[in-house]
């Protein structure tokens, strides 16, 4: 039977580096990325046509911003970590409906999320998952206890109020996003309190670990991977956006906040 380890670390402190640490088939690398830093008419250069229509299909401003930045800094890692041309990085989405890069033939994978003016990216040689959610104090999580929650859980929250409930429900979205099923209507069943679980293959069918954390001030995140990543490192991507538009005269004015 598959096997769900779920562990809360707390705050982390990401490095900033300005080249990419090498990523080794054992550890998942977790960038982050600070939205109001980046300039989104430049961003654009780095985006295909269909990449561009996609974000401008978005209703609201912050929405297609939020698209074209994160995109972007996905494109430009994974160029960066398969050392290809940023204009050879195709990303899909696979038959799980979880993002693929059609251009990679050494399995790497990744994975995103946002929330409010944060980005987290993902990025293994395996399956991964990641989510944040910015900490919403008048959020009436009460309303989804019986549909994603056991009594455990309820407890917890009831006990810890609504940062207990972001740190259940990101680790909960996170191995969801990992598996790259449709499991909605399972999540109670999906483990996310500290420990180690059994789990049906409904849930998953490979082992896999868990971790929460806080990337920053107001926010919550978690990272899901299999069992055989033995490290998990956060990084901040303003160094590495910034030593990489040094090289591209054009972008150098749109990263001097960085």
């Amino acid at each position: 039977m598959p096997v769900v380890v779920c562990k809360f670390i707390g705050p982390v402190i990401p490095e900033s580096p300005s080249l990419l640490p090498p990523l080794t088939r054992q550890a998942v690398h977790v960038w982050s990325l600070w939205l109001p830093l980046v300039d989104n008419e430049k961003i654009i250069s780095v985006l295909t046509p269909a990449e561009i229509a996609r974000a401008v299909s978005y209703h609201q401003e912050a929405d297609r911003s939020r698209f074209m930045k994160s995109r972007a800094l996905v494109k430009l890692l994974i160029a960066d970590y398969l050392d290809l041309d940023v204009a050879d990085v195709v990303i899909t989405t696979g038959t799980t409906q979880k993002p693929d890069i059609e251009s990679c033939s050494k399995t790497l994978q990744y994975n995103i999320s946002h929330s409010g003016d944060l980005t987290l990216a993902a990025i293994a040689y395996s399956a991964v998952g990641v989510d944040v959610e910015k900490v919403d104090p008048d959020y009436q999580y009460e309303d989804v206890f019986n549909i994603c929650f056991n009594r455990r859980e309820i407890d917890f929250i009831g006990d810890t109020g609504y940062v207990g409930f972001y740190k259940l429900w990101t680790m909960k979205e996170a191995i969801v996003k990992f598996t790259g099923k449709g499991i909605d209507d399972n999540m109670q069943y999906v483990p996310s309190l500290d420990g180690t679980y059994t789990v049906a293959e409904s849930i998953t069918e490979q082992h896999v670990q868990v971790y929460g954390f806080e990337p920053r001030k107001s926010y919550i995140g978690s990272v899901s991977c299999t069992n055989l990543i033995n490290e998990v490192m956060f990084f901040d991507a303003r160094s590495f956006l910034r030593e990489y538009y040094s090289g591209h005269p054009v972008w150098d004015k749109s990263f001097t906040a960085i």
